[in-house]
């Protein structure tokens, strides 16, 4: 089992990757922080915005994730109503290139 985990310094994320991490050994877990994210750090972890699909590509190609959690996104309604462009591109576009 390799697991990518979008979103790891979110509010569910971070939990969640913890809990990975100790269930399964941390080479088994793929984790994307938010690029101005510096924590934390590890070999299976990589700062960058859903927003990049080569870099999902990427990880596709190198890690071979056999399950994915995104927990990556947008949630401050303010931002979306006052920039929904970046909101869709990051709540649904991200999600689109996860997958």
């Amino acid at each position: 089992m390799r697991i990518l985990l979008t979103g790891i310094t979110s509010i569910h994320g971070w939990p969640i990757y913890n809990k990975l991490v100790s269930d399964f050994s941390p080479e088994r877990v793929f984790g994307v922080r938010p690029p101005q994210a510096l924590f934390p750090k590890g070999k299976n972890i990589v700062s960058g915005c859903v927003t990049d699909a080569s870099l999902f590509a990427e990880i596709n190609r190198a890690f071979a994730p056999t399950h994915v959690l995104h927990a990556a996104g947008v949630c401050d309604l303010d931002m979306c109503e006052d920039e929904p462009d970046k909101a869709y591109a990051i709540n649904a576009g991200g999600a689109k290139n996860i997958v």
